[in-house]
């Protein structure tokens, strides 16, 4: 695997499972890596895709293996209007 998702991964994996153990899937190590997503400038937005996806991994563990959940809240995001574009007056 390479590119931007790979380097990210690797970032992940050094920081959240040393050594490849499933064991230190932690809260505490998943919300360093929050900050760490923070830190490289990704949008609250973004940085829920991730935690949505680890959630599901964490909760996966959880039900399938015993490991204690960890799971961790979405960041708190801007509401956006939901129609993108204004809508035009009609000349009749």
């Amino acid at each position: 695997m390479s590119g931007p998702l790979a380097t990210l991964f690797d970032q992940f994996h050094e920081r959240v499972l040393p050594q490849g153990r499933y064991t230190k899937f932690t809260k505490p190590r998943l919300q360093t890596f929050v900050v760490h997503l923070r830190d490289r400038g990704l949008k609250p937005r973004s940085v829920n895709t991730y935690l949505q996806a680890l959630n599901a991994f964490t909760r996966w563990l959880h039900e399938e293996h015993g490991h204690s959940p960890a799971h961790l809240p979405l960041l708190k995001t801007e509401k956006r209007d939901s129609q993108p574009f204004p809508r035009s007056r009609s000349n009749s």
